[in-house]
């Protein structure tokens, strides 16, 4: 573990016997509560943070301790988690300890001392490659997958008059070398930061290897990873993009029957039938047909009012009008677990629930492959808001389809 983690787990243990002190002593002196919140104020915790506030409030008052108590629990088992992933990594990149980090330090060589026109060509002669060797492969590439691109990203293939996703893509990294080595620096485990290697990759050459051997292989979301997140009674699980109730039904059966409420958000009001019919007998369920977002509003549905995962929000030419809701207005209890899969209403549906984050640190999954920059932008948008979080990185398999580009999630804890 490095000299950071260490300081830190010196700290943590530190905050555990003064909790336990707490708990077991009715008369404990102020300086106790002004050093804890100062402890939690240290390692990143914003002062309105609702454990920040009880801390407050029990120097006069013990009848909030049991949810001080719970709450701090839950922070330090995750905190634990977090560093001890953190053992086998390195505090830099820059030291080349570990073959993750030469591997970066090759990549982000590559990308800073090389032209955008150099890496383009490149690129597209990686593409020509494939469409010798593996024709069906190159298929999907420019046929069969292309509706999974978003931003107007487009791939005519080698003679092809539109090729805007491999432009977009060197562009992308070339534009933002200082944040993607931000987020390396910043992922928890070194799978974390092999992923990430892999998804550069991916852009530079087109080729998945290195992406399908350390891809999350699962039938199911792999929404609720129990390597990363502990679970608890009582939890409220937020689900922005529930689609038809899979993730529902995989966070229920797989991690958590014993949840307080469940909060659903789709935009097609046939789809959100068709999730009520799959989840039947659940109870503490509230299934919202609307989107969210930073604002209160209105957006247009683009896509088809059908049960289709594809659907989303626009502002222009679309179908259906869909309300648009802030978490932070529309749930008034604390979230303990939000998933965000809204096809590029991602960092909008975080900033919306800002307060929540804030106040209740809840743990979060978020997809980010719908734009090129969310990858990046969606842990620098997290931690602008509490920069207590740690971050995972993974790239989703499934036996349903080929994995043609690295669709990456963000964990946070």
């Amino acid at each position: 573990m490095n000299n950071k983690g260490k300081q830190q787990l010196k700290l943590m243990n530190t905050m555990n016997e003064a909790a336990e002190f707490i708990k077991q002593n009715d008369s404990v002196d102020v300086s106790v509560y002004d050093s804890f919140k100062e402890a939690l104020l240290s390692l990143g915790l914003c002062v309105e943070n609702r454990m920040i506030k009880l801390l407050d409030s029990l120097k006069s008052d013990r009848s909030q301790l049991g949810e001080f108590i719970y709450l701090y629990e839950k922070w330090f088992d995750t905190n634990i988690i977090a560093l001890s992933n953190r053992i086998k990594t390195s505090e830099s990149y820059k030291t080349g300890f570990l073959g993750c980090d030469r591997k970066f330090i090759e990549l982000i060589s590559i990308i800073k001392n090389n032209h955008a026109q150099t890496l383009i060509a490149n690129a597209m002669d990686c593409l020509k490659k494939i469409k010798e060797e593996n024709h069906t492969l190159y298929e999907l590439l420019t046929v069969g997958y292309r509706g999974w691109y978003f931003e107007s990203n487009w791939l005519d293939g080698v003679d092809g008059v539109n090729n805007s996703l491999v432009t977009n893509r060197i562009t992308t990294l070339k534009n933002n070398t200082d944040k993607i080595e931000w987020l390396y620096d910043h992922l928890e485990d070194n799978l974390s930061k092999t992923s990430l290697n892999a998804l550069i990759i991916s852009w530079l050459t087109f080729s998945m290897q290195e992406a399908l051997k350390i891809s999350t292989y699962s039938t199911q979301n792999g929404v609720a990873n129990p390597d990363i997140f502990p679970f608890y009674n009582n939890e409220v699980f937020v689900d922005c993009g529930s689609y038809i109730g899979d993730t529902v039904a995989e966070f229920i059966n797989e991690f958590n029957r014993s949840y307080q409420k469940i909060y659903t958000y789709d935009i097609s009001a046939p789809t959100v039938e068709l999730m009520k019919k799959n989840l039947k007998g659940l109870n503490n369920i509230v299934y919202n047909v609307k989107g969210v977002s930073d604002k209160q509003g209105e957006l247009k549905l683009a896509g088809i009012n059908a049960p289709f995962h594809g659907n989303r929000l626009v502002e222009g030419n679309g179908t259906d009008k869909v309300p648009i809701v802030k978490l932070d207005d529309d749930i008034q209890e604390a979230i303990t677990f939000l998933k965000i899969d809204v096809e590029g209403l991602d960092k909008e549906a975080i900033a919306g629930a800002k307060n929540h984050i804030i106040k209740y640190h809840p743990k979060m999954h978020i997809d980010t492959y719908h734009k090129l920059v969310d990858f990046f932008e969606v842990p620098l948008l997290i931690n602008s808001i509490d920069p207590s979080y740690k971050f995972y990185l993974r790239i989703s398999n499934s036996i349903k389809k080929h994995l043609m580009f690295a669709t990456t999630c963000i964990y946070a804890i």
